[in-house]
């Protein structure tokens, strides 16, 4: 995994928060990921990272952490969708009122294919091609340091935690489809040009 250092925020022409929730608020269970991933040019970066074998009320923490991060930036947050999505939506939406700020998340609901082909096949050419980078001002960072250990240990039918990685590749697959709507011509750039945000 290739490092350098994430650019301000404002220079990124998209930003995706991406979460993988696990089922289980156990030590045992898999780990819950959150990341801040933008595109800048053609190259995509991992501004941030959450990941962690914790509860699912600390992960929810980790998205307001990531909004007052982000700032006035536009940015959009999705979760892996599973069996428990209508707890956690529920669970998120009672965070939002206690904190009196909403975090608009959805769900991403396509259908996957296996978790190794899909990150080998969209990541490992853009991290060997130069154009996938974790943040070199968090290299330090725990939850960084497992990120980069979890791509190292990707390998077919391995049994190693992969949840980190499968967040990232979830970030970047919306990076790619939003930047498709943004090319010139299609009805989203004529939307953002004239009223300067995203619909």
């Amino acid at each position: 995994m290739t490092y350098k250092p994430a650019k301000p925020l404002h220079e990124y022409s998209l930003l995706v928060c991406y979460t993988d929730p696990s089922f289980k608020d156990t030590k045992k269970s898999d780990y819950k990921a959150t990341v801040l991933v933008g595109k800048w040019q053609e190259e995509f970066h991992v501004i941030k990272c959450y990941l962690e074998q914790t509860s699912t009320a600390n992960m929810i923490n980790w998205h307001f952490d990531m909004m007052e991060l982000v700032g006035e930036k536009a940015c959009y947050y999705l979760i892996e969708e599973n069996l428990m999505h209508d707890a956690l939506a529920k669970a998120f939406s009672e965070e939002g009122r206690k904190r009196k700020t909403i975090i608009p998340i959805r769900p991403d609901k396509r259908s996957k294919q296996d978790k190794f082909t899909r990150i080998e096949s969209l990541l490992e050419p853009l991290n060997s091609g130069g154009k996938l980078y974790l943040n070199a001002n968090e290299k330090d960072n725990p939850h960084m340091m497992r990120l980069e250990e979890q791509f190292l240990a990707i390998a077919p039918k391995s049994r190693a935690h992969d949840d980190g990685p499968d967040a990232v590749e979830g970030a970047v697959y919306i990076l790619n489809n939003k930047t498709a709507l943004l090319k010139p011509g299609s009805f989203m750039a004529i939307k953002t040009k004239e009223n300067h945000k995203l619909y």
